[in-house]
């Protein structure tokens, strides 16, 4: 009995589109069954590929009697596992055909197993070779500074570079307005800081271009029904429309995480691996910005869901315990008899034997005013003096080693490319004490802005308030003192 097996990969079907159906002809015209082909859509370096187990567990019970394939590189690019499955072969008894190469390959005669192992050993050096050229090739548009990938509202430019897109494609019905996607990409950040949420920004976005959820049925618009069995999104209530203006919370958080809209570009982004080129391209935002909206993506910028928290507790989030280290939530306790209610804060161990005591929320508050107010001064003070040139050791050193560097031979390639990579971490280098500097100036600004009068600050909402603490404020660590806590030390930002 015959069984045919093949396996294709990416790389294979983009290079051969007609390849898989080559295959499935080869195996019909051999005399395979249908059910008995087997094939897999993995690389040949997987040993675990689903359907090639399963090939191998019918040889064990010994179903087959004969095997086909294309090729060596169709079944394998691993000469280890190669060389298992041939002994697999011999063992049963089973014949091996390479259809496209070498016909039946007797088995048993030492000749063909030679020349079953140098296929193996070939398929295995071509798909290495495919991987060296694959890292060249990356490493080479790394060096070059090349975009490959945009993400919505982006297009590469004639340099290979990120822009925004500004083609018109977009036509509203009711306005007449016509639209790109750049033009949409700037109006879902605009909406991001101004909704304080991405799930408000999904529903601002969907409501505006008029893409909403149907019923499979009869393609009416879905009405909230109380239901005892959760429905299936991808059968009874599909999207009729998902590209290219379909949104959802995690991609809009992935769109608005990406660095590119800062103007750096990342490579191997999240692997050790990682390389960032700044200022690559014209930003879209500021650091700041950038910033302030990972805190509206990771829900950190409005963490209050009832009406009035804010105002009770601007500092929270800010403030932990200095006897044991965890974080201090606020609570309220009241006055009955004068109808008052007290805030403060107290240590989330305080029931698991830590020793802290609760503080009231406006000795802590003061405390940070007073911090805030000395510092505005330390700055103002500072600015009279002439400040001095700092110099980053480290930049110095790499300066010095690329120095060294130029002064070799050129012509050796793994020079060329330490140069290259030593310009990359000096560049690195820049680029970061820029964005450090711009940072601090934008927080130094804020906190002469705010605090220039005293009194200024008393006239703040306690919403503008909290997200000034939150921008100028690392941590609070509490202490305790004859029985009773206190700010021990305020870790500023700025």
């Amino acid at each position: 009995m015959k069984a045919f097996y093949f396996r294709f990969s990416a790389r294979d079907t983009a290079l051969d589109k007609l390849g898989f159906d080559r295959c499935w002809q080869s195996a019909i015209e051999w005399g395979c069954h249908e059910d008995d082909i087997y094939w897999d859509f993995d690389s040949g370096a997987n040993p675990n590929r689903e359907n090639y187990l399963k090939l191998i567990e019918a040889i064990k019970t010994q179903k087959y009697t004969e095997i086909g394939t294309p090729n060596q590189t169709r079944m394998h690019r691993d000469s280890v596992e190669s060389q298992l499955f041939g002994r697999l072969l011999r063992k049963k008894g089973v014949k091996l055909h390479l259809l496209e190469s070498r016909g039946e390959l007797n088995l048993e005669t030492s000749e063909a197993r030679r020349q079953y192992s140098l296929d193996g050993l070939f398929a295995e050096w071509e798909y290495e070779k495919i991987q060296e050229r694959n890292i060249r090739n990356w490493q080479d548009l790394r060096n070059k500074k090349i975009s490959v990938f945009t993400p919505f509202g982006y297009v590469l430019n004639s340099d290979r570079k990120p822009e925004l897109d500004l083609t018109p494609t977009v036509c509203l019905i009711e306005t007449k307005e016509i639209l790109s996607y750049g033009n949409i990409l700037q109006e879902i950040i605009c909406l991001a800081f101004e909704l304080g949420s991405l799930n408000q920004v999904v529903k601002a976005v969907h409501s505006k271009y008029g893409i909403c959820r149907f019923n499979s049925e009869n393609l009416q618009p879905k009405k909230r029904r109380i239901r005892k069995k959760k429905l299936n999104p991808h059968t009874n209530n599909p999207h009729i429309h998902r590209k290219p203006l379909f949104f959802s919370v995690s991609g809009l958080t992935n769109l608005l995480r990406n660095e590119i809209l800062i103007g750096n570009l990342v490579y191997l982004k999240g692997t050790e691996r990682q390389v960032t080129i700044f200022n690559n391209h014209a930003p879209l935002m500021s650091i700041t910005e950038f910033q302030r909206l990972g805190k509206i993506i990771s829900g950190k910028a409005n963490p209050f869901s009832a009406k009035g928290s804010v105002a009770k507790y601007p500092l929270t989030g800010l403030i932990f315990c200095g006897l044991c280290g965890g974080a201090c939530y606020s609570a309220k306790c009241g006055n009955r008899g004068r109808q008052r209610n007290y805030y403060y804060f107290k240590c989330k161990n305080i029931r698991n034997n830590c020793k802290s005591k609760p503080i009231r929320s406006e000795l802590v508050e003061a405390a940070v005013v007073e911090q805030l107010i000395k510092k505005h001064q330390q700055i103002k003070d500072l600015a009279t003096k002439p400040t001095e040139t700092k110099v980053n050791p480290q930049e110095v050193a790499l300066s010095k080693q690329l120095v060294g560097l130029l002064n070799l031979p050129l012509q050796n390639e793994a020079i060329r490319k330490s140069i290259e990579q030593t310009k990359l971490e000096i560049d690195k280098l820049k680029s970061l004490e820029v964005i450090e500097t711009e940072v601090s100036l934008s927080r130094a600004e804020l906190l002469e802005s705010v605090f220039q009068n005293p009194l200024y600050w008393e006239t703040l909402p306690e919403a503008q308030k909290r997200e000034i603490y939150h921008t100028l404020i690392s941590k609070i660590i509490l202490g305790i003192k004859d029985e009773k806590s206190y700010v021990d030390r305020i870790d500023l930002l700025v």
